[in-house]
């Protein structure tokens, strides 16, 4: 049942019966108390079954941009071992398994004779 289903049925209930407590039944005063207290829980419960959805679109949303960068960070990976091949294959010798960016580049200037080629970007696939 949802929320506003079961604001439906206790104000039903509250308009419909006389509501008896061990010392008797509400006054009218009492009455009035209970329906504006119901009234408060009611919209206490909006607000938080608003948040809830809203706090599920959000893990989506993170669980989305999560796989995105997980993507990216591949693309980053085989966009780093290209250029290492293409260091390797004009002849330089290359330390290690990958370069840091800042080797990348000073090889490069040093193969190509070329200014700085700025950033290394992913191919588009």
């Amino acid at each position: 049942m949802n929320v506003d289903q079961a604001a439906i049925n206790m104000s039903n209930v509250l308009q419909d019966s006389r509501i008896e407590t061990p010392k008797g039944p509400l006054t009218s005063r009492e009455h009035q108390q209970l329906a504006a207290d119901l009234h408060l829980l009611i919209s206490r419960a909006k607000e938080v079954d608003e948040a809830t959805e809203e706090a599920k679109r959000l893990v989506i949303k993170v669980a989305n941009l999560e796989g995105e960068l997980i993507a990216l960070r591949e693309d980053l990976k085989q966009a780093r071992i290209k250029v290492h091949e293409v260091i390797k294959n004009a002849g330089a010798e290359v330390p290690g398994e990958f370069l840091s960016e800042e080797e990348e580049k000073e090889l490069l200037k040093e193969i190509k004779g070329a200014p700085d080629p700025g950033p290394i970007e992913a191919p588009k696939e």
